[in-house]
Order: structure tokens, then C-alpha cells, then sequence
């Protein structure tokens, strides 16, 4: 059983990885068109909730190396579970 959640737990980080360098890149252009980023914003890129959930600190950390340390961040504006699609 520990076995078992050990295995679902690395799958779940590494598919959650996966997502940074995307998210980096959508962060950085979404923050360049609209001069603020939205959980909202990165669904409308793609991104699955539970994904910008997961790793939209490690994204936005990711986006302001990429920037040159300028500072993103990424906003939520309180979307319901019910109004995303997964």
C-alpha cells in the first residue's frame, strides 16, 4: 500500500512538472498583453485547474528567471469548481 502511494505521489509530481516551463512561457506572455495574470488567464491557455493549482508559484518563480528577475505572479480570481472544465 505505501508502495503503492509512493509511485501514485512521484506520478502526480512528475505529470505536475511537466506543466512549469509551459506555464513559464504562458505567464510571461500573458503578462506582456494584459499586464496581469489570472488563474482564469491560464485556463484560457490550456492549463488544467488542478495543474495552476499545483505548480503556478514554481511557474511564476520560473518566468521571473526567464524575465531577468522581473515579477510575476499569477492571480486567482476565485472560480468555483463547478465553472472549470478539467
Amino acid at each position: 500500500v505505501d508502495e503503492g502511494k509512493a509511485k501514485l505521489a512521484e506520478y502526480a509530481a512528475d505529470l505536475c512538472s511537466q506543466y512549469v516551463e509551459p506555464m513559464a512561457l504562458a505567464i510571461i506572455k500573458i503578462k506582456h498583453a494584459s499586464g496581469t495574470v489570472t488563474d482564469r488567464d491560464l485556463r484560457l491557455a490550456d492549463f488544467p485547474q488542478r495543474a495552476i493549482e499545483a505548480v503556478h508559484e514554481r511557474a511564476a518563480a520560473l518566468a521571473n528567471e526567464m524575465s531577468d528577475g522581473k515579477p510575476f505572479s499569477v492571480e486567482f480570481v476565485g472560480a468555483s469548481n463547478h465553472e472549470v472544465a478539467a
